[in-house]
């Protein structure tokens, strides 16, 4: 992928993750079906795969 495609989904998925913070965070009530440990994992994946969309260097083709 060229490196403005990816800084531009990087920077969507960024956007979504802030947007779900701020919901969490106004939402205490609201809860995740899912174990906490597959939680983490999950989210841990998700911020691997933005910061490596973000800040990897892209070879043009």
């Amino acid at each position: 992928m060229k490196k403005k495609v990816c800084r531009t989904i990087g920077s969507v998925m960024l956007l979504i993750a802030v947007v779900f913070v701020a919901y969490a965070l106004t939402h205490p009530e609201a809860t995740c079906l899912l174990s906490v440990t597959v939680t983490r994992c999950l989210y841990g994946l998700y911020a691997f795969i933005m910061a490596v969309l973000l800040i990897a260097p892209v070879k043009d083709s």
